[in-house]
């Protein structure tokens, strides 16, 4: 009797075809640019600092998501990587500095979370990239009410099941998160698929320079 289980086991392990390189290792970044294989690609359109840069690996090439920061506001921008080059397809201004990026699915379309604090506003938003709109999920108010008697650079992060808001470290001295807030009903209510989400981000990495805004 054939054993083809052996070998189709046999022709993965002396296959000579290389994986393909996944885009968080081919990418680097500065202050304003993003480099593709140690070549410049990109550069901010607005006189900003990348302050958080997430990066969705996929076979059929993949996603880079930016958060900039300014003093009192950032932008965020998302490049595709189309026929080896990335290529702006997305970009919005945002009423905090983008201090952190979370890709979303929602029941109808795809979005990103992101967080900040700034001059002109704190919090978490939801950016619809099907519609172009900023959506309030933790607004500036309540953010100041989340944040009383501490200070530093809030963090999305995913435990279990559950997407949850750090607050009150994380900051340029390196401060550990102190207070944590769970955001899994105010995503639901935006009509964020809590369950794909969460799937999702075992492609997805996220790097934050360690620098003040």
């Amino acid at each position: 009797m054939t054993d083809y289980f052996q070998i189709f086991k046999d022709l993965k392990e002396n296959s000579t075809v290389e994986a393909k390189t996944p885009l968080s290792d081919r990418i680097t970044f500065d202050n304003d640019r993003v480099f593709l294989d140690g070549k410049e690609e990109f550069k901010l359109i607005i006189p900003e600092k990348i302050k958080a840069i997430g990066i969705m690996n996929s076979d059929n090439g993949g996603a880079i998501n930016i958060g900039t920061t300014n003093c009192c506001h950032g932008s965020f921008y998302r490049l595709i990587l189309n026929e080896n080059k990335l290529k702006l397809s997305y970009m919005t201004p945002v009423d905090t500095n983008v201090m952190d990026i979370l890709p979303l699915i929602r029941n109808a379309g795809y979005g990103v979370l992101v967080c900040g604090i700034g001059c002109s506003g704190n919090g978490v938003r939801l950016l619809d990239l099907d519609n172009g709109k900023n959506i309030d999920i933790i607004t500036t108010e309540q953010y100041q009410e989340l944040t009383q008697n501490c200070n530093g650079y809030p963090r999305l992060s995913i435990d279990g099941n559950e997407i949850w808001l750090g607050l009150c470290g994380e900051n340029k001295y390196s401060m550990p998160v102190q207070r944590y807030k769970n955001l899994n009903e105010e995503l639901k209510n935006a009509r964020v698929d809590i369950e794909k989400t969460i799937r999702t981000q075992a492609n997805y990495k996220i790097f934050r320079p360690q620098s003040s805004k």
